[in-house]
């Protein structure tokens, strides 16, 4: 254990620290009863990557795959991947964040895909929409006052199977598909126009969903998988099935096609569209399984993910970038043929999001990128702490790592004074694995402390390192926020 006793040196200078503690007294010293969190701030778009080995447990041969789909795993995945994204610290806090002027009685889409639907007995195992990430996504949406039956779940061109209906955890949530489920049409006056390039063919107006044309939010749910045609089928290419005619598109969205250009693209007029881009709240895409053979695979081992399913979900408010690091797993698992990221360019081009590839020879996720901010979890190792200094009492908290072998925690400090708490020296051993919050007393009074955790396995070894959090504790304050620095 003394070997663990390690003091970090502060991420944050006293300096600095002073200076910030200096400005957030004059902040409370006018509103004293107010609460302040401070959160970083960056103008790259965050493209969050949530992952865990046990989301599912298919053996790639047994019957069907959606029946191998833990909903509870599910459930923390989407939970992590709102939070991390708004940098909020509860699942309401980041849905309020994303849909802050919701009012009761508006409408929420989701867009699902389900292009391997046949029937609404489909029972193939083509990769076709789960419902375990719709069932976090209306969970959340509900705690921010979203009626079950103000949320509409759609494919408007295909059906909706009963297998996916019935295991919904809502029974009022609304589903739409063609072919007889629930069909609610195509508006009359709500349109997509296109802007194909002088010297090509036109294209017909394509007249948009009724349940997208009539909800005030929209959230995106397309899968991670390739395409025999376009070469990738990601966010951009999952509103063909909000249109009343895709095929028409084809010509030029297949870059082997005659009418096919690199300069233009129709699935950028359809984001462009008000409905599309101007109500979409979130993208999160399902790569839980995934596709790398075509549209119409069953899903297979990934190498790139230890030859297991992918079980991952992406999370995003850039549709740009989410479909950029798609499209990089996808192109190392199996290779993108040329012309798959034309879309993303011009996507790009027009204002939509960032367009970047991985770097070339980069060491590590870290290196990925350097215009997106892409931020891995693995939900068994990840962990992020917060924490308040009140009435003397340094409160921290966190959330508890999915890993089934997780023993306890050790929660760690240094400080530029090199006192002590009064629960003890660093590491504080914290034995039990369902903890989640400790209170510390003790602290001296103007020193700068720096707070961050480990948990740790039966094997006592550390799993992951979370973020720091910075204290100054102060008799000024007396209400500090001390997430500061994560």
């Amino acid at each position: 254990m003394e070997g663990r006793r390690r003091r970090h040196k502060l991420s944050l200078s006293r300096r600095d620290f002073l200076k910030l503690s200096g400005l957030l007294a004059g902040i409370l010293a006018l509103n004293p009863n107010r609460s302040w969190e401070t959160r970083a701030s960056s103008s790259k778009p965050k493209v969050v990557h949530t992952y865990c080995a046990r989301a599912t447990n298919w053996d790639f041969s047994t019957t069907w795959w959606g029946n191998y789909v833990d909903q509870a795993v599910v459930d923390e995945m989407v939970d992590r991947g709102v939070t991390e994204l708004t940098g909020r610290t509860t699942r309401v806090a980041a849905w309020q964040a994303l849909i802050p002027d919701y009012a009761p009685g508006q409408r929420v889409a989701i867009k699902v895909n389900l292009n391997n639907a046949v029937s609404q007995t489909d029972s193939d195992n083509e990769i076709d929409a789960l419902i375990e990430p719709v069932n976090a996504v209306v969970r959340g949406l509900k705690e921010i006052g979203v009626a079950e039956s103000d949320i509409w779940v759609y494919d408007a061109i295909k059906p909706i199977p009963d297998r996916l209906q019935d295991r919904c955890e809502f029974p009022s949530v609304q589903f739409c598909g063609g072919w007889g489920t629930n069909p609610q049409g195509f508006s009359s006056t709500e349109r997509v126009t296109f802007q194909t390039p002088p010297g090509h063919p036109s294209l017909a107006d394509q007249r948009i969903s009724n349940v997208l044309a009539n909800s005030d939010y929209l959230v995106n749910m397309p899968i991670m998988k390739k395409h025999c045609c376009a070469w990738v089928t990601l966010s951009f290419k999952n509103h063909f099935g909000t249109i009343e005619h895709c095929r028409a598109l084809h010509g030029y969205t297949f870059p082997y096609e005659t009418d096919y250009t690199p300069n233009y693209n129709p699935m950028v007029d359809i984001y462009q569209n008000p409905h599309f881009g101007g109500k979409t709240v979130l993208t999160i895409a399902d790569g839980l399984y995934g596709s790398k053979g075509d549209q119409s695979s069953v899903p297979a081992p990934w190498t790139t993910f230890d030859n297991q399913a992918p079980n991952s979900l992406f999370f995003s408010q850039d549709p740009v970038a989410i479909d950029c690091v798609m499209y990089d797993f996808l192109n190392a698992e199996t290779w993108v043929q040329a012309g798959g990221d034309d879309y993303l360019a011009l996507a790009a081009q027009e204002g939509l999001g960032v367009f970047e590839h991985r770097a070339t020879g980069a060491s590590g996720p870290e290196e990925w990128y350097s215009q997106i901010n892409y931020v891995h979890l693995d939900l068994d190792t990840y962990v992020r702490l917060q924490g308040r200094w009140r009435d003397g009492t340094a409160s921290l908290s966190w959330n508890r790592p999915l890993h089934p072998g997780l023993a306890g925690y050790r929660v760690c400090y240094s400080s530029d004074s090199g006192g002590d708490v009064d629960q003890g020296s660093s590491p504080i051993d914290v034995t039990d694995p369902n903890q989640q919050a400790i209170d510390l007393t003790g602290l001296t009074t103007y020193s700068l402390y720096d707070f961050w955790m480990e948990p740790y396995d039966t094997g006592e070894d550390p799993l992951s390192e979370s973020n720091h959090v910075p204290l100054l504790p102060t008799d000024i304050l007396l209400h500090f926020p001390l997430a500061l620095a994560g």
